[in-house]
């Protein structure tokens, strides 16, 4: 009786060391699996790779620094003519070609106003394009009178001023070219080879002077 209540116990301590172990596998289990689970989780999280990956797969750079920045629109004078005329009436025809070297949905704006002079006349005989500018101290009084300029790619500007005074001729040009806000971008001055005799169209060399 004494051997078979031992046996019994034997059993009942082996089976209970079994179960205790499975169940402590199973524990071990579940950990891993709920590792892994957020592990995934994490991977997938929007905002940390997901977007970054998506955009690798379409070809496009994720670094802020390797992407191509668009270019500001930029006022360049690319051609500048000029034509001395006597008739139908006496005066400096110009032509001026404009372009925006970079390929931008932004327009360039800006203002542009020449001033034409006599030399001789020390300064008291010129002619402003457009008409309605007036100069203080040589510089437009107010900037935003000038011919405005509002262009993607190309834009030119065709002007005449008339010269009203019975001797002499222009033979000198001022060239002012004004950003939208204001700032002179450039101040080109030119000697022209007028003598009061009609003229064929000259094409001077562009000169920047700023």
């Amino acid at each position: 009786m004494i051997c078979l209540r031992f046996i019994l116990m034997l059993l009942f301590a082996v089976l209970l060391a079994v179960a205790t172990g499975g169940c402590s596998t199973s524990g071990d289990d579940a950990a891993t699996g709920s590792a892994e689970m957020e592990t995934e989780n994490r991977v997938h999280e929007p905002g940390e790779g997901g977007s970054s990956r998506a955009a690798l797969a379409r070809g496009v750079s994720t670094d802020d620094e390797g992407e191509d920045a668009e270019l500001a629109p930029e006022i360049r004078l690319v051609e500048f003519t000029y034509e001395w005329r006597v008739s139908p009436k006496k005066g400096l025809q110009i032509d001026l070609s404009f372009e925006n070297p970079h390929d931008t949905y932004e327009r360039a704006r800006g203002y542009v106003i020449v001033v034409a002079g006599y030399t001789s006349s020390g300064g008291a005989v010129r002619g402003v394009y457009p008409w309605n500018v007036e100069l203080k101290d040589g510089l437009p009084d107010d900037y935003s009178n000038g011919s405005h300029l509002l262009f993607r790619r190309e834009q030119e500007i065709s002007a005449f001023i008339p010269y009203g005074n019975s001797e002499g001729y222009y033979d000198n040009l001022r060239l002012l070219i004004y950003t939208e806000e204001g700032e002179l971008l450039n101040d080109q001055r030119y000697e022209l080879d007028v003598t009061g005799a009609p003229t064929e169209v000259r094409k001077p060399k562009i000169q920047f002077s700023l």
